[in-house]
């Protein structure tokens, strides 16, 4: 799974979906997780890179990170990959 390409997303964290027309918001550490899930789908060196920059339990990241992954899901703003 990765980031749709066609998303416009803003330093300060606003996504704009132009297939849709909606708009999202997320916090600093979802628009970092989001710039790494748009340069890079490796989904866990996206989570390496979650525990070494902020010095975070590989438990938690995975929980955190799921449930991430699933909220992006639900307003349809990846894509998998066959």
């Amino acid at each position: 799974m990765s980031i749709k390409e066609n998303l416009s997303l803003n330093e300060s964290g606003f996504i704009f979906n132009p297939t849709t027309g909606e708009s999202y918001m997320v916090n600093p550490t979802g628009l970092y997780i989001m710039h790494l899930l748009k340069t890079n789908s490796d989904h866990q060196q996206v989570k390496q890179d979650l525990i070494d920059r902020f010095s975070l339990d590989a438990m938690q990241v995975e929980k955190d990170f799921r449930e991430f992954m699933n909220t992006l899901e639900y307003f349809q703003l990846i894509e998998t990959h066959d």
